[in-house]
């Protein structure tokens, strides 16, 4: 089977601005994931749409997506993985199989917009959820 890479056209948030600070197992900020290319930080584009949440780092190939039917629950923090920043720190806690991950991306430094993408993506989920 021949995999495409997501497209951005039927999106409903996306910024170039992202930032991916990784994907821990469970809520140990030490305990990485490392499986299918979740290990690697970075920038990159971000964008969301009614399949998933993706990251596509830049100089890299591959688009990393995270499918709406996987997702558990979205947080905002101000640290992730080991790493604190300054930034709004997306959290989004999955499932991937038997395990529990938590993958960490920023999209702005603005706490407004963090929110906003937050809101958004949590109305996204309970629509998904009802299907």
């Amino acid at each position: 089977m021949i995999q495409r890479e997501p497209s951005q056209l039927g999106a409903l948030l996306k910024t170039k601005n992202g930032f991916y600070y990784g994907t821990t197992v469970g809520k140990s900020w030490w305990k990485r994931y490392k499986e299918g290319g979740w290990f690697s930080r970075g920038n990159g584009e971000m964008w969301i749409d009614r399949e998933g949440i993706h990251f596509h780092r830049y100089l890299t190939k591959d688009t990393k997506t995270i499918p709406l039917h996987a997702v558990k629950g979205v947080e905002i923090g101000r640290w992730h993985a080991g790493k604190w920043t300054g930034a709004p720190v997306i959290k989004i806690t999955w499932e991937e199989g038997p395990l529990e991950l938590v993958s960490g991306f920023s999209i702005s430094w603005k706490r407004e917009e963090t929110e906003r993408w937050v809101s958004e993506l949590r109305k996204l989920l309970a629509e998904v959820k009802r299907r």
